[in-house]
């Protein structure tokens, strides 16, 4: 490939990249960077505070870029949410922002901020369940 060529090429997204094989646990969908780790019977709850509402919400799913929180009443999309989830290796602290509502069921957060320690926990939680 000459240096012109490779000067115009496309980047390859992550979406192009090869999916990892997925274990009975995580829930697999499409246009996801992260699998998703099924928590429903896990009774994983998650605390959070958008404004001045405060909720504590079961958690149904969770990825490494995103959390899905069971709550009928979520704020509306865009909203940053601060949000702390109890894991067996300690509390994930995140600042998110509301990304999908499903009426009746919950909300979509996808993290915009979290700090090295916190995610370091998310990644524990992840491999653990997901063995």
């Amino acid at each position: 490939m000459s240096s012109k060529e490779k000067a115009h090429r496309k980047p390859q997204l992550e979406e192009d990249a090869p999916a990892a094989e997925p274990s009975e646990k995580v829930v697999e969908a499409e246009r996801r960077r992260w699998p998703r780790i099924d928590l429903r019977k896990k009774g994983m709850v998650a605390a959070w505070q958008a404004g001045s509402q405060r909720q504590a919400s079961f958690v149904d799913s969770v990825s490494l870029n995103g959390i899905f929180v069971l709550t009928s009443v979520p704020p509306p999309l865009g909203t940053v949410v601060k949000l702390l989830v109890e894991t067996p290796s300690g509390d994930v602290r995140a600042r998110a922002i509301v990304r999908r509502i499903v009426a009746g069921q919950g909300m979509g957060l996808a993290y915009v901020s979290m700090d090295y320690q916190d995610r370091t926990r998310l990644y524990r939680l992840f491999k653990s369940v997901a063995k």
